[in-house]
């Protein structure tokens, strides 16, 4: 019956997995409920390479017997430049056009991506990631940004007990001492 999710609880359970993080990857990137479907199949590809406590590997490495790479693993509605292949312009015409990186398509070097202008989503691989959209004003920038750049911040450096001391090493025999 609706609204009772324990009536198929091994099915529901994977459901309630995907929906979770569809809705984190929807708010992380700043992107509405019409972006659903790309979520799930951003969310798919993910959970398939996280472990399972049931079979204590991940579905990936069940199914191919291997360790996922995770290496090439990108943010979900991150900003991105999409090259154009297609046609040459003249020598200072833009060569990318603005994008949207929706879900990897096939392999994880081709992905699929929302063309900011013509709104049409394209298989592309010759594409340039700005995860951080450094490239949009600050007041535009989705939320998942200012998680990510907290991380990068570097550590306060603690003060050092005790003097400090400036080691200066001449590279020539004339040089003066600051």
């Amino acid at each position: 019956g609706a609204g009772s999710s324990e009536q198929n609880g091994r099915c529901e359970r994977v459901h309630q997995d995907l929906a979770r993080i569809m809705r984190c990857l929807l708010h992380g990137a700043g992107l509405g409920p019409e972006y659903w479907s790309f979520a799930l199949i951003h969310a798919t590809y993910l959970l398939n390479r996280w472990p399972h406590k049931a079979i204590r590997m991940s579905p990936y490495q069940a199914m191919f017997n291997k360790l996922p790479d995770l290496s090439h693993l990108r943010i979900f509605g991150a900003k991105v430049e999409i090259f154009k292949q297609d046609k040459q312009g003249a020598k200072l015409d833009h060569r990318s056009t603005p994008g949207i990186f929706l879900h990897y398509a096939g392999s994880h070097t081709n992905v699929m991506v929302q063309d900011s202008i013509t709104k049409s989503i394209k298989n592309s691989r010759h594409i340039a990631w700005d995860e951080l959209h450094i490239s949009s004003p600050i007041d535009k920038r989705p939320p998942m940004t200012e998680a990510i750049a907290g991380h990068l911040q570097p550590q306060r450096e603690t003060k050092a007990k005790g003097p400090t001391t400036l080691r200066i090493t001449p590279l020539t025999t004339n040089a003066t001492m600051p």
